[in-house]
């Protein structure tokens, strides 16, 4: 299978929003921000960890074997967060169109 690696610096992601509002014969535009909310998720305790849709990884955790990132899903790493895949016998795959997003300070190693 032929897998693309993207990482990114991830960074607040906020929606603006301008709802008008009437005041009298005045327009009212009041910009609110929405951020997205995404599932938190963390390897299995044994076996190849299948992210199969979008998620969040909080903290630091360890994939006990294979991380595969099935096509079109996101995983992202929050802020600070680290993952520990042992490379040398195991491997971080991302599927087509799939992206894994690392937050500042976060890291896979």
């Amino acid at each position: 299978m032929n897998a693309l690696l993207v990482l990114s610096l991830l960074l607040p992601l906020s929606v603006p929003a301008t709802p008008p509002a009437e005041i009298g014969n005045a327009a009212l535009s009041t910009e609110v921000a929405q951020k997205i909310v995404l599932p938190p998720c963390a390897p299995p305790v044994f076996g190849t960890w299948m992210v199969a849709s979008d998620c969040e990884m909080f903290g630091s955790r360890v994939a006990p074997d294979d991380v595969l990132v099935l096509d079109g899903v996101t995983l992202t790493l929050a802020a600070g967060s680290e993952l520990d895949v042992d490379f040398s016998s195991h491997r971080l795959e991302v599927g087509v169109g799939s992206r894994v997003l690392i937050g500042v300070g976060a890291r896979i190693h």
